[in-house]
């Protein structure tokens, strides 16, 4: 046990020395203490047959199979360089597809029941989220020191651990100047991304709103689409490394298509006789 624990302190820095984002090095670790509860000292002869059996014990969802994989995939990809396996059983195995889900943004009137009449620090996560597209891991870590009420901005530190500022609407410069704190977290301290996700599901259930927390983003985003009409910024504005993650939100926004057509009638059509 202290061999495999040791071997577990390693690949934890070994995967800091890569930069790899807090979040990331947490639910890889989790997840390979979870395959070697189950698998114990068999871990360096497993073949693809008890990854696929362990994952099928699990009864879990296609993304979340498809992410476990990845998981235990990265973790022998190190004990190969370290030479402490000679093969990797998640190598050969077939991933399963992952269909794109559309985004589902709530609406307006769902989002008033959520913030009005909520105590500060909720009123402040929804807007947080519904205003400014932050993520529940984001929320978690934004501190005091990145936000700056007068100038209406904030410094959010996202995936990969890359920085992004993002612009502070009205409505959420009052909901976080509510707040009795000015120093330290911004939300609550050594709160993670799964307990603030909880309390807003939650939150969201007591108050008759269907769904989770992330559709709070997903609102921003479609909002934030259908205003601009800009892609590119709404793709800087979510920190989405991709334009193609980004272009999902453009299938919920039929008035694109309605307002580019519209862009013809300026464009001059020469006569045809």
């Amino acid at each position: 046990m202290a061999e495999m624990a040791g071997m577990i302190d390693s690949y934890r820095a070994a995967m800091r020395r890569e930069g790899q984002a807090r979040t990331t090095i947490v639910k890889r670790h989790a997840e390979l203490r979870w395959w070697l509860g189950h698998i114990g000292e068999r871990w360096d002869s497993a073949t693809r047959h008890d990854v696929d059996a362990w994952l099928d014990g699990r009864d879990i969802a296609t993304s979340t199979r498809y992410v476990a994989i990845s998981n235990l995939h990265a973790f022998y990809l190190w004990a190969r360089r370290e030479e402490l396996v000679e093969h990797d059983p998640t190598e050969l195995l077939r991933r399963p597809k992952v269909r794109r889900r559309l985004p589902r943004p709530l609406r307006a009137v769902d989002v008033e029941l959520l913030i009005l009449g909520a105590n500060p620090r909720m009123a402040a996560t929804v807007a947080l989220m519904y205003d400014a597209g932050l993520r529940c891991d984001e929320v978690a870590r934004l501190v005091w020191d990145d936000v700056d009420l007068v100038e209406r901005t904030a410094i959010v530190r996202g995936k990969g651990d890359r920085d992004r500022m993002v612009g502070l609407p009205r409505r959420l410069v009052v909901a976080l100047a509510a707040l009795d704190e000015t120093t330290g977290p911004v939300i609550a301290p050594r709160a993670t991304a799964g307990a603030i996700s909880q309390r807003v599901r939650s939150h969201m259930k007591r108050r008759g709103v269907p769904g989770s927390a992330h559709r709070l983003r997903h609102s921003f985003a479609t909002r934030l689409l259908r205003a601009t009409q800009d892609i590119t910024a709404v793709q800087v504005a979510l920190g989405h490394a991709l334009l193609t993650t980004t272009q999902v939100y453009a299938a919920v926004d039929p008035t694109r298509a309605v307002l580019a057509a519209r862009k013809l009638d300026v464009i001059h059509q020469p006569a045809l006789f």
